[in-house]
């Protein structure tokens, strides 16, 4: 069941719960004041409500948020036991990293350096690191630009 909260966002919950639409509707109808763009709310593997501020879905940059999911997964991959420990080298991962970047420092490299943000591998800072990040996402292989960048310094 589709209704609109406002002329320009579109809600879609279930049709079983009345009380949750009136609920979410108002919620939802803050979050263009605050900046949101889109917002999906989902509860046992169903999507209860999902609101986007121009009426449809669509594609967002969601930057440093990445870092957030990915620290989730690594928690699960870690209960799941599909890696030991987050003080692994990345390398055991990337088996074509010695030849992308054959110094050392790269080897020392850990997945928690990677979650931390302190693996030292060279990154300009925010006001310049748009051009990093526009060559990144034209390079034909992200993983890879970011193997092949030097090391500013140790891990």
């Amino acid at each position: 069941m589709k209704s609109d909260a406002a002329n320009t966002m579109s809600t879609t919950y279930l049709e079983h719960d009345f009380q949750r639409q009136v609920y979410f509707s108002g919620m939802f109808a803050e979050f263009g004041l605050v900046g949101l763009k889109n917002a999906v709310i989902i509860h046992h593997d169903l999507i209860v409500a999902d609101w986007h501020v121009e009426g449809k879905d669509r594609v967002n940059f969601i930057f440093s948020c990445t870092k957030s999911f990915l620290s989730a997964l690594i928690g699960i991959a870690l209960d799941q036991q599909n890696i030991p420990s987050i003080d692994q080298p990345i390398a055991k991962y990337f088996p074509e990293l010695p030849q992308l970047n054959p110094g050392h420092r790269f080897q020392e490299i850990t997945i928690r350096h990677l979650l931390s943000m302190t693996s030292g591998i060279a990154w300009p800072p925010m006001i310049r690191a748009k051009s990093m990040y526009n060559q990144m996402i034209k390079s034909e292989n992200w993983v890879e630009f970011v193997l092949r960048r030097p090391m500013s310094c140790e891990p």
